[in-house]
């Protein structure tokens, strides 16, 4: 089992950050990825962002140490994508950044931006992660569908 860096898991911030590939279906498998993961993330504690550019999907998510340990396991499971590179997992020194969002969601119409987060690992990918955020209309509102039409 992979664990989180250890330190006070109740006050800590741990993120994890991946790459990976859908394994089948459409727009309408992500609307259900993104349903069920905003139930399980409130339940769990969780925030964070998924992008997917019509293959690929990045993911941020924070929260506790045992929770996010408990989300990468079921993750490296979930057949409905496959490929996953873990980029970054573990504690990290600032706030979650999230707050609000059980699961934002974007839409990147610029399929290189997967990959080039995808070549960097730790704090360069978190790094490249956060650069390009702003560049994305994520929303918690916005449907998979939604975004899939833009």
């Amino acid at each position: 089992m992979a664990t989180p860096d250890s330190g006070r898991d109740d006050e800590a911030v741990f993120t994890l950050l991946y790459v990976s590939e859908l394994a089948a279906g459409g727009a309408a498998e992500i609307d259900a990825i993104c349903r069920q993961s905003r139930v399980n993330n409130e339940r769990d504690g969780i925030t964070g962002v998924l992008v997917f550019d019509g293959q690929a999907f990045c993911q941020f998510v924070e929260g506790s140490g045992p929770a996010v340990a408990a989300l990468r396991e079921r993750l490296e499971r979930d057949r409905r994508h496959c490929d996953m590179h873990v980029l970054q997992f573990g504690r990290t020194p600032w706030p979650r950044r999230f707050t609000s969002w059980r699961l934002g969601y974007a839409y990147s119409a610029e399929p290189a931006a997967i990959a080039r987060i995808a070549n960097r690992r730790g704090g360069e990918a978190l790094a490249a992660f956060r650069d390009w955020l702003p560049a994305l209309a994520a929303s918690e509102d916005s449907s998979a569908d939604a975004a899939d039409r833009r």
